[in-house]
């Protein structure tokens, strides 16, 4: 299965991508900067499956490609995003990201989830490691807030499954289930 990673300089890319492959996936990466046609020319040539946003250390103003490419595309590829990625599908949709209410960075978190596809076979409050200083705020649709912790939305949906966002990592050492988590994605891909 084909997945093209789009990597926004964060050094949990690469762990993310170790999980992926372990998973079965073949993944190819691109920088954030790619131009549009690039993009384009990428995808006609790849046809991923699914496309992942990574972690990063900005804002999704300052996650290049990332909001471009969602509005762009979704109809055609499932997208998955991580952290930024995730506050990138949040502000793609016209929703609002703004400062977390407590910023956490390395922190392990109890997270409650609604039982979804994403979340089978995992227990339905697990932990989690959160290193993020911004967050969703305010969740637009066709996004449903799928999981929380501390009143914080840690993982969105469509009610098709295409399009999903974690704020916490699952390729996290402190994320329990993480890898499970990442298998459903794929899992449920069309």
């Amino acid at each position: 299965m084909n997945v093209l990673m789009i990597d926004n300089f964060d050094s949990f890319t690469y762990n993310l991508v170790d999980e992926l492959r372990g998973l079965g996936a073949a993944v190819r990466i691109h920088r954030n900067d790619l131009a549009p046609a690039d993009l384009a020319q990428v995808l006609g040539e790849l046809r991923p499956r699914l496309i992942v946003l990574s972690p990063g250390p900005s804002s999704p103003a300052e996650a290049g490609i990332c909001v471009p490419l969602i509005r762009r595309y979704h109809p055609e590829y499932p997208i998955l995003g991580i952290c930024l990625g995730h506050q990138c599908l949040i502000e793609a949709f016209g929703g609002v990201v703004g400062r977390s209410p407590v910023p956490v960075h390395g922190k392990k978190s109890r997270v409650t989830h609604a039982g979804t596809t994403l979340f089978d076979g995992v227990p339905q409050i697990f932990s989690a490691g959160r290193y993020h200083s911004l967050c969703g705020m305010e969740i637009p649709p066709p996004l449903q807030v799928t999981a929380t912790a501390d009143g914080v939305p840690m993982a969105v949906e469509d009610p098709a499954g295409r399009l999903t966002g974690l704020q916490f990592h699952p390729e996290s050492i402190l994320t329990a289930h993480g890898s499970r988590i990442l298998a459903n994605a794929l899992r449920r891909l069309p």
